[in-house]
């Protein structure tokens, strides 16, 4: 074979060895976990006393108004629960929670100034904010927070169908835990003071998602 061709034949065998690792250059594997690692989600079950004694509750349709004394509302026991989108850095933590709770067991409160009128029903929506310090220790995540939180009561009467709305603030301490089980699974339970309607607390447990 002509030296020319010998080396026009070794030059093509070179591109087509060469061709397939320059065509097919390696790239970075994509990271498969696309949850923030400093962004957790809680399901809980709360309960504990809140004092409405003090609040003005109305019927916008009726043109009824009337306080939480004479509605018998001054102490309720409510229980139900909570969904939070919480921050956990290496210290700050806080979270954007919102609640719902109604009254179970006991007497039905009796209506003064209604003709023996009673409270069929009373739910309590709340909206709050929470901020403060935390850290994690292993598994388990220890904070203590400031809550302020916004609640709005809806009474229900057996009387005409009468809904009665009033709305209160509540400001206070919070501290709470969270131990993680398996994986993004962990459990949580925190205590809630209320400093405006001292001794309202409030206690949650339940559960959530995030890294560890």
């Amino acid at each position: 074979m002509p030296r020319s061709l010998l080396t026009a034949a070794l030059l093509m065998l070179g591109v087509t060895i060469a061709s397939p690792a320059s065509a097919n250059p390696r790239t970075p594997e994509p990271d498969a976990s696309h949850w923030p690692e400093e962004l957790v989600a809680t399901f809980d079950l709360a309960i504990g006393p809140m004092t409405w004694g003090h609040v003005e509750f109305e019927d916008p349709y009726a043109g009824l108004q009337m306080s939480g004394d004479a509605l018998s509302l001054d102490r309720l026991t409510l229980a139900g629960g909570s969904v939070a989108i919480a921050y956990a850095g290496e210290w700050l933590t806080g979270a954007v929670r919102l609640a719902y709770g109604t009254t179970f067991g006991g007497e039905t409160p009796v209506v003064a100034g209604l003709g023996g009128a009673t409270v069929e029903g009373v739910h309590v929506f709340s909206w709050s904010g929470e901020l403060g310090l935390g850290h994690r220790f292993g598994d388990l995540t220890i904070y203590a927070v400031g809550r302020v939180a916004w609640s709005r009561a809806i009474v229900e009467l057996n009387v005409d169908a009468l809904e009665l709305r009033g709305r209160r603030p509540s400001v206070g301490p919070k501290v709470g835990l969270r131990a993680h089980v398996h994986r993004k699974l962990f459990l949580h339970a925190a205590f809630f003071m209320d400093a405006l309607t001292f001794p309202d607390h409030r206690v949650t447990v339940g559960l959530g998602i995030g890294e560890r």
